[in-house]
């Protein structure tokens, strides 16, 4: 892009602009990031995932996986959710350590990008 003042002195500039093929899904969970629950009761956790507006299909079929991982950041393999729903984690109750923190993720997908 060249520009030029009223006094005739001009300047040029560029800019690279990268076009992806692929659409990236946006996900939040909502609610409290900071949730704390007693032992006997089931741990619930809901997604929200949208395509951007732009995306080349609004019909897009998304793919989940939630990960839990301990306070120290070890994957934990064990807490698996029982819901077939997989927009959403259920764990059931005393699935759960007491005194425990828990980092509980979610990476949403466009199936076949």
């Amino acid at each position: 892009v060249r520009l030029c003042n009223f006094l005739g002195s001009c300047g040029e500039s560029s800019v690279n602009v990268l076009v992806l093929n692929d659409s990236i899904p946006s996900v939040h969970l909502p609610g409290n990031p900071i949730r704390s629950i007693k032992r006997n009761a089931m741990l619930t956790v809901v997604s929200a995932a949208s395509m951007s507006t732009c995306a080349s299909s609004s019909f897009a079929i998304l793919d989940y996986e939630w990960s839990v991982f301990s306070n120290s950041g070890v994957k934990q393999y064990s807490l698996v959710s029982i819901t077939k729903d997989h927009t959403k984690f259920f764990l059931p109750s005393y699935s759960l350590n007491i005194s425990s923190v828990y980092d509980i993720q979610v990476t949403v997908s466009v199936r076949g990008s």
